[in-house]
């Protein structure tokens, strides 16, 4: 009889501080909810900007192959057929062959001063960072939970 009553008076109270939580815990999942909803978009919007860069970066290394080819195909052509009896064959080979390869170079170093600015997925990795930073705080106790500090 006696645990009977205890166990009403225990549900009672779990009834009562449940109902309370409730509102505060559907406010979380919201809460929750619209944090993930954010840094979703921010990935992906991160992601989307990368895949771009990949795609320039990939475009610019099969123009400067493309250059290279060209080069090499240019002189050899120069070089056996209108500029083997030319006085100046040096030059007209030296300069045909120059120009796609500085312009290679160019490319090279410009796709290199990119990547080197902003590496791969940088953004994203931050974030994640600073997300576990916050939530290992969080965790640990020393976060400050006061409403406060959490506007």
């Amino acid at each position: 009889m006696f645990a009977a009553i205890l166990k009403k008076i225990t549900f009672y109270l779990l009834g009562n501080r449940l109902t309370e939580a409730k509102q505060d815990l559907i406010a979380v999942k919201d809460n929750a909810a619209d944090y993930a909803e954010s840094r979703t978009t921010l990935i992906s919007q991160n992601v989307m900007q990368d895949l771009k860069r990949i795609v320039n970066s990939f475009i610019g290394f099969l123009v400067m192959f493309s250059a290279i080819i060209f080069s090499g195909l240019l002189g050899l052509m120069w070089l056996f057929a209108t500029a083997w009896h030319s006085p100046n064959r040096e030059l007209i080979l030296g300069i045909s062959m120059l120009i796609p390869l500085c312009l290679s170079a160019v490319i090279y170093l410009m796709i290199k001063a990119s990547w080197q600015k902003k590496p791969l997925l940088i953004d994203t990795t931050k974030l994640i960072s600073k997300d576990w930073q916050s939530f290992r705080h969080g965790l640990d106790g020393t976060a400050d939970t006061s409403d406060e500090a959490n506007r």
